[in-house]
C-alpha cells in the first residue's frame, strides 16, 4: 500500500502536483491524460524526483527524508517500469493500432480496423493509416503511439482494477470503482477524458 499526504512538486516555477492526496492499494490503477502528473508522481514515489513538499508512506514506512542509503535500500524492494512508445517498423500505423485490439482486446479483424480508422481520424491521422511508422514525423509517430497505450491502458484498468484514480493538472479529480469511472463518472473533466479515448 501506498499512501500519499499533501503531496507536492514544482519544476521551477511550474506547479506540476498540487496537494495530492491518495491512498493506493494492489489491484487499483491511476489514470490521467499526458502531463496529468502521473509520471512525477511515479517518479517522487521512487524517489527519482524529490517532492517539493508533502509525505509519501510505503507499507506505513515514511520515505520522505530518508538518506541516501534508506533509499537505495527502498530500491531494492520498490521498482518501476517505464513504458516506451515503440511502434513496429514493419507494420502500418493502422497494423499498429489494431494489434493490440485484436491480441490483447480480443476483437475480431473486421472490428478493429474499423476501430483503428475511427482512432485515428480522432488523432487526425486517418490519412496516414497505411504508411509505415518510419514515413511519419516524430509528431505523428507519439500521437499514434500515446493513442494505442491509452486506449489498451483503459481496457487493462476496466479489467483488472479494483478501483480507478483519475488525475488532472496535477490533482486527483475522481477516484471509484471501474464501472462507475468508465460508465458513469461523476466530474466533467472525468467524463470528457473517457468521451475522448472511447
Amino acid at each position: 500500500m501506498v499512501r500519499i499526504e499533501h503531496l507536492n512538486k514544482s519544476f521551477g516555477s511550474t506547479h506540476v502536483l498540487n496537494d495530492v492526496n491518495l491512498t493506493v492499494w494492489p489491484g487499483e490503477v491511476v489514470l490521467g491524460p499526458s502531463g496529468s502528473g502521473k509520471s512525477t508522481m511515479l517518479r517522487c514515489i521512487n524517489l527519482l524526483e524529490t517532492p517539493s513538499a508533502g509525505h509519501i508512506l510505503i507499507e506505513d514506512q515514511e520515505i520522505t527524508g530518508t538518506n541516501e542509503a534508506e533509499v537505495n535500500a527502498l530500491r531494492r524492494d520498490v521498482g518501476m517500469v517505464f513504458q516506451q512508445f515503440n511502434l513496429f517498423g514493419h507494420l502500418t500505423v493502422k497494423e499498429n493500432v489494431m494489434i493490440g485490439q485484436i491480441k490483447v482486446l480480443g476483437k475480431s479483424k473486421e472490428e478493429a480496423d474499423a476501430e483503428a480508422l475511427k482512432q485515428l481520424e480522432a488523432v487526425g491521422l486517418a490519412d496516414r493509416a497505411d504508411f509505415k511508422p518510419g514515413a511519419l514525423s516524430g509528431g505523428q509517430q507519439q500521437r499514434v503511439a500515446i493513442m494505442i497505450v491509452v486506449t489498451h491502458e483503459m481496457g487493462f484498468a476496466k479489467d483488472v482494477a479494483d478501483r480507478v484514480v483519475f488525475m488532472e493538472g496535477g490533482v486527483v479529480v475522481e477516484q471509484g470503482t471501474p464501472d462507475v469511472i468508465f460508465n458513469n463518472p461523476q466530474n466533467p473533466r472525468t467524463a470528457e477524458f473517457i468521451g475522448a479515448i472511447a
